[in-house]
């Protein structure tokens, strides 16, 4: 099965968040929280373990070797920036993660809301608050 190609400058670990780097330098332990809706979670993959949070998991071990790396999948199919700023306390700050990816926008998008694009800066707000990148 082909690989999905990227350009070379997205695909390198150079560009890392400053402090993701530094851990990832001193070979500590790295965190990510993946926090979205259904593409996230997996919907439409063919198994749990081909959803992105797992495989970008699976390629930073093997990016990373001696860095132990845990991606925690907090996807909820349909959910929209709200719902999911109103799970940021216990689905990522409790999880103390050195990244969050939040993927945001797309049910929004499908439903032709008048919220499509705009995005709610509450959330990047609270992220930024919380010291993680």
């Amino acid at each position: 099965m082909p690989k999905c190609s990227a350009p070379t400058e997205a695909t390198g670990l150079e560009n890392l968040p400053t402090n993701f780097r530094e851990k990832v330098a001193e070979r500590r332990p790295l965190k990510i929280v993946a926090i979205g809706s259904s593409s996230t979670f997996g919907t439409g993959a063919s198994s749990p373990d081909k959803s992105y949070p797992r495989q970008l998991e699976a390629e930073l071990k093997a990016r990373l070797p001696g860095v132990p790396v845990t991606v925690l999948n907090k996807g909820i199919g349909g959910e929209e920036a709200p719902q999911m700023i109103a799970r940021f306390d216990a689905d990522v700050f409790e999880e103390a993660p050195d990244l969050v990816l939040w993927q945001v926008g797309s049910n929004s998008v499908a439903a032709q809301s008048s919220d499509a694009g705009r995005g709610d800066p509450r959330g990047v707000e609270s992220l930024k608050a919380s010291g993680t990148e």
